[in-house]
């Protein structure tokens, strides 16, 4: 009898599928906790702000409250050197306001060094 159940190792969640008692496959399924961006929308203009609200939830996004681990915010847009912040998560919730001076598609990526953490990427047009 075929059967799938996931477990957690080092901070990592691996997919297990079974024949009976025979593990025949054993996957990387993906980081135990994850970062969540959420109130953003894909276009905005020159100078308007953004507000974006972060989360570090587990793989089933269930709120993981207690988290303090500082989380790297990167911003890039082509032609231009990436913009750093780093944002310092109370109860594993951060929150910042997006604004751009310059029109085009900028990438958002978010990320922490905690072990198992799978990072958040959005990207955002800019129009005049």
């Amino acid at each position: 009898m075929h059967s799938v159940d996931y477990i957690e190792e080092n901070g990592i969640i691996y997919k297990i599928e079974k024949d009976g008692d025979f593990t025949f496959s054993k996957s990387v399924y993906c980081g135990a906790k994850k970062i969540t961006v959420t109130g953003g929308k894909n276009v905005i203009k020159i100078g308007e702000a953004l507000p974006l609200n972060v989360e570090i939830m587990d793989w089933q996004d269930t709120p993981q409250p207690g988290i303090t681990e500082p989380i790297e915010v990167v911003v890039a847009r082509m032609g231009a050197d990436p913009v750093n912040l780093i944002l310092a998560p109370v109860n594993s919730k951060a929150e910042f306001d997006f604004i751009s001076n310059a029109k085009g598609v900028i990438s958002i990526t978010l990320s922490t060094i905690m072990p198992g953490c799978d990072p958040a990427y959005l990207m955002v047009e800019v129009e005049e």
